[in-house]
């Protein structure tokens, strides 16, 4: 009787996860998503910023196309 229980409760559990990832799968990336065309983020040479390198140099837009880049912003102090 304990294993038709646990077999029991482990469908339901596995029934309510699918559940989930396919109602998030609609909303997210499914016919029930939202047009994604004004959530697209703007082309690189569009946005006007200036950065400084960890060598004092200024970075900006046009210094970052078509070369490998990453980018991280972090504290040294509080």
């Amino acid at each position: 009787m304990r294993r038709r229980a646990f077999l029991g409760y482990g469908a339901a559990g596995l029934g309510a996860l699918s559940l989930t990832l396919a109602v998030g799968w609609w909303r997210v990336d499914g016919p029930g998503a939202p047009d994604a065309a004004g959530l697209r983020p703007m082309a690189l040479s569009a946005m006007d910023f200036r950065l400084t390198d960890h060598e004092g140099n200024s970075v900006g837009p046009k210094s970052l196309i078509g070369r490998p880049t990453m980018v991280f912003f972090g504290f040294t102090y509080c």
